[in-house]
């Protein structure tokens, strides 16, 4: 069986452009250090499983951490 032509062609709805993430490297006591290919490497400050507190605006968590966080070089376009 052949497929249907529609009667009204839609336009392609235009998609997001993929985000890069950079990967985490080391965790410690100043917080989470994320590195990306680009090269960009920082400490991010992190809520960590055994804190009893809010997580805190700008602060990563471990799941996000384990996800990966993105990479400010390599998404100019994207702000966070």
């Amino acid at each position: 069986m052949t497929r249907q032509v529609p009667l009204i062609p839609r336009p392609k709805t235009p998609r997001k452009a993929p985000r890069v993430l950079a990967k985490m490297r080391d965790a410690g006591d100043p917080g989470i250090l994320f590195g990306c290919e680009c090269g960009w490497e920082e400490w991010v400050p992190a809520t960590f499983r055994d804190d009893r507190r809010e997580k805190q605006p700008g602060e990563v968590g471990m799941t996000e951490a384990r996800r990966g966080y993105p990479c400010p070089d390599c998404n100019e376009t994207e702000e966070r």
